[in-house]
């Protein structure tokens, strides 16, 4: 996967900028919050600006850790879902990790992926809550071991540095010890290891939970004003519940409440197609004689084989026609039926309970899974933000499919064959589905933008214009040389290693109704930069108009009365029909 999709994995102007340029600019000695405005938690641009210092600053440093990070995801996925469910299971869900959501490039814009994140924030805080799950689980195996207690805090605490919807989802953690504190007591029993106090328990999750936001602060406090420093621990929230920002026609459809009717349509019809591809097969085992043993049962390698086939003939049908379906919306009820069902499995009155390891591991996923799709409730998907909102849920519930359900269907006396038989077939056909699509976004991008060895892939339309822009600046670029881009392209800043002379990176509506138009147009009356860039953008998803027009007014008309313009390639940005167009303009003596 790596290899079939390299050097696509960043978009050369949308998001991925950001996640370049503001660890630069702190490797280079500039202050998160005051020298550089930002909007999220201060862990992950510290870690990359770690990376930068030890590894020195570029975009293939980047790209390379996040390669490792892919491979520890990769071996955290395998090793919780080996302990929930088996190898089996786990060999699926961490393939599908891989196939799917590391790689994935379904849209136009890139930054979907765990290579090249819109957000470091996302992916840092998934890996930290998959670590999370690890230290229930050993908590739980350890009959409640303080030390896996207050490493799971601390999971949480640095999950709390990244973004609130990491920060909410990071509370099935807690969750999960409480889940195991009641499997424990349902069992009567404590497990191996020193015993320990539900008083001792919180005390050591909350310890560590507290210690990674202290450390930041303090950490923070030492350069900047301890107001200050507090603001920029929180403003992630202050955004979260801004409504002028929430009620932006992007955010209202990420959540699925621009037409909640007609979401809650799309999840009914999801759960039909589900139940096309699902039920034929339970049909089938239910039929099946339990008192009969069908090891040696002279048609069962018919059987198997017909199911398979039938697996791929009917999800293939559901695929084509996946308009009506939108299969992606039934991931949180599907995972909302096996939370149930994994509960009554634990604590109910089930003939067989699950063992505490395999019980707690399987809730925390769930309640974690859930929770991470909070987010796009009504509107769930695999790709956008869905790469890794809707991840966990989806290889959690490959897993289910492969391995949990089949082995219940074994434990009833039932042959279990053909229900994997058909749900191989079935997985078979949505992962190929899934490569078509990213073989033809990725075969979109023959375009290779970059300045040196720094070389991102990117779509036909972009990338000349890109390339045009970066040789006219690398060729009068010149130690301190400031640039300014509008609305959006740190990327471009990145490349030429020329900083904006002002705090902010981004000028698009959230960051404009957030730090305040009046904000940023005084800081670039104190500090003017050498260019100014005017990148053609399309607001349409914002619901305002063009730059300078629905948005940005004050900003554009003094970039206009003091500067010149002095080349532009493409269409003239912000104009009526252009397709994409860059402009730059100098100072005006």
């Amino acid at each position: 996967m790596a290899a079939w999709t390299w050097g696509a994995w960043a978009d050369i102007l949308v998001d991925f900028g950001r996640e370049l340029y503001v660890p630069w600019r702190i490797a280079v000695g500039e202050t998160l919050y005051g020298d550089v405005a930002y909007f999220n938690g201060p862990l992950s641009p510290h870690v990359n600006a770690l990376w930068f210092w030890l590894f020195g600053t570029g975009l293939w440093t980047l790209l390379g850790v996040n390669l490792v990070l892919v491979g520890l995801l990769t071996a955290l996925t395998y090793h919780v879902h080996r302990v929930a469910g088996g190898r089996a299971p786990a060999l699926f869900a961490s393939t599908t990790f891989l196939l799917v959501f590391a790689f994935g490039q379904r849209l136009l814009y890139a930054n979907y992926n765990f290579v090249a994140p819109y957000s470091h924030e996302v992916t840092h805080g998934l890996f930290l809550l998959m670590l999370g799950i690890v230290c229930v689980e050993r908590h739980a195996t350890r009959g409640g071991h303080i030390g896996w207690a207050a490493a799971a805090g601390a999971c949480v605490g640095s999950a709390l540095l990244t973004k609130p919807e990491i920060a909410v989802a990071s509370l099935s953690i807690p969750t999960g010890l409480a889940f195991a504190a009641a499997h424990r007591r349902q069992e009567g029993e404590g497990g191996p290891g020193r015993r320990s106090s539900r008083a001792q328990v919180v005390a050591a999750f909350a310890g560590g939970l507290a210690l990674p936001p202290a450390v930041a602060l303090l950490f923070l406090g030492v350069r900047l004003p301890l107001s200050t420093a507090w603001n920029g621990l929180t403003g992630a929230w202050g955004m979260a519940f801004d409504p002028d920002i929430t009620s932006l026609p992007f955010y209202r459809a990420v959540l699925g409440l621009d037409a909640p009717g007609r979401r809650m349509t799309d999840l009914a019809r999801a759960l039909v197609g589900v139940g096309l591809i699902a039920v034929p097969a339970m049909a089938v085992v239910a039929r099946m004689d339990p008192r009969r043993p069908s090891n040696h049962h002279r048609w069962m390698p018919f059987i198997v084989a017909a199911l398979f086939i039938g697996g791929v003939v009917t999800t293939l049908v559901v695929t084509v026609a996946d308009r009506p379906f939108h299969l992606a919306r039934s991931i949180p009820a599907v995972l909302g039926i096996l939370l149930a069902w994994t509960v009554l499995g634990a604590l109910g009155r089930a003939q067989e309970r699950m063992e505490a390891r395999r019980a707690v591991t399987r809730f925390t996923l769930l309640v974690l899974s859930l929770l991470l799709c909070s987010k796009m409730i009504l509107a769930t998907r695999v790709d956008h933000y869905g790469f890794a909102l809707a991840m966990l849920g989806t290889v959690t519930i490959v897993a289910a499919v492969v391995g949990w359900i089949p082995e219940a269907v074994g434990r009833s006396g039932r042959d279990s064959r053909p229900l994997r038989a058909w749900v191989l077939g079935a997985l078979l056909v949505l992962a190929g589905s899934h490569l078509m699509v990213v073989g033809a976004r990725t075969g979109q991008k023959r375009v290779r933008v970059g300045v040196g060895k720094e070389i991102i892939r990117t779509d036909t339309i972009r990338g000349p214009v890109v390339e045009q822009a970066l040789a006219f600046l690398s060729a009068r670029s010149t130690p301190g040389f400031t640039v300014l881009v509008l609305p959006e392209g740190a990327t471009l800043n990145f490349l030429l290693r020329a900083p904006s002379p002002t705090p902010f990176i981004n000028f698009m509506p959230p960051e404009i109704i957030h730090f305040g138009e009046a904000r940023m147009l005084q800081a670039l009356e104190t500090h003017p930069p050498d260019v100014v860039l005017l990148v053609h953008k399309d607001p349409t998803e914002y619901g305002t108009g063009r730059f300078g027009e629905g948005y940005g007014g004050g900003l554009l008309s003094w970039v206009l009365s003091n500067y010149e313009s002095v080349a532009s390639w493409g269409d003239p940005p912000f104009r009526n029909g252009s397709e994409f167009g860059i402009q730059a303009l100098v100072r005006t003596p």
